[in-house]
């Protein structure tokens, strides 16, 4: 399963999938097109872990700073999204 949505007034997207790295659902956010987590419910909905890039990440490809507020309403659309799914 892999699906999309996008924040279009702060140019946030989200790609959610099943990756084989991980047993459940997961949600990546980009911003610009540029990675800024990954949101894992492998421990369950309760207890969900975000991930940011590693240092193996390509330094164009991540996001290296964001406005706070657009952070927070991205971390919380992305933990919206995967309680929906």
């Amino acid at each position: 399963m892999i699906g999309f949505f996008m924040m279009k007034n702060v140019g946030i997207e989200f790609l959610f999938s099943s990756d084989c790295n991980y047993e459940k659902l997961i949600i990546e956010a980009y911003k610009d097109g540029k990675f800024m987590f990954l949101l894992n419910q492998d421990d369950g909905l309760d207890n969900l872990r975000i991930e940011f890039p590693n240092s193996s990440m390509i330094d164009s490809s991540i996001l290296t700073e964001i406005n706070l507020a657009t952070f927070e309403e991205a971390l919380k659309l992305a933990k919206q999204l995967l309680r929906d799914k």
